[in-house]
């Protein structure tokens, strides 16, 4: 299930996905996405919701009988954030948690979701997107920030498999091979290696190119 799946990005992720032979459910309130982005997957499997995820009615009743959660549905407005900062809290960070509450009440596990260069932040070391402290400089990265720490919490508290992952726009939407690198997390503290050492302050880390 990708939310925010007729976005730039999302749709790329949803034709891939597609084309890997899977069935694919796209939940998108079309704020900025087009079902237009869609065109490319035809009729092969695709179930379009558009709703909010804000929607925790909405959510609940969607999310069910998926295996994978794509996450990709943040208001990435930063002016509007600054102006609203309610409604893009309740977007960024209240819908996330709606998402993540129904994932532990019907047992999916997995949930990969897009880390955001402003969550880096600055100071008198930049701190890069592996290592802490993380200072954000505006709202969007400051709910990136929140989100992350709460797909953390819920990964160790409930065992879920987690991925928060960084890349660029046009590497991540083309399946450019320098976009994709991460170190994955889960509850156990165990990376993508297998290393169970902990490298890093952040539970949940990836490294993009």
């Amino acid at each position: 299930m990708v939310f925010g799946g007729a976005g730039f990005i999302g749709s790329h992720l949803t034709e891939r996905l597609i084309q890997e032979g899977a069935a694919v459910t796209v939940y998108d309130n079309l704020k900025t996405g087009r079902t237009a982005n869609l065109a490319k997957s035809g009729s092969i499997p695709l179930s379009f919701i558009e709703a909010d995820v804000c929607e925790r009615n909405k959510v609940e009743e969607t999310v069910p009988g998926h295996e994978v959660i794509f996450h990709f549905c943040d208001d990435s407005d930063i002016r509007s954030a600054a102006e609203h900062p309610d409604t893009f809290v309740e977007q960024n960070i209240m819908g996330l948690f709606y998402v993540l509450e129904s994932m532990r009440r019907n047992g999916i596990r997995l949930i990969l979701f897009p880390a955001a260069p402003p969550c880096s932040g600055a100071g008198p070391s930049a701190a890069s997107e592996l290592h802490g402290p993380m200072t954000p400089l505006n709202i969007y990265g400051g709910a990136k920030l929140a989100a992350e720490g709460l797909i953390s919490a819920w990964a160790h508290t409930y065992d879920f498999r987690a991925i928060v992952f960084a890349s660029s726009a046009s590497s991540a939407a083309h399946g450019s091979r320098g976009g994709s690198r991460f170190r994955e997390k889960t509850a156990k503290g165990s990376d993508a290696t297998g290393d169970t050492r902990r490298r890093h302050s952040k539970p949940l880390l990836c490294a993009g190119g």
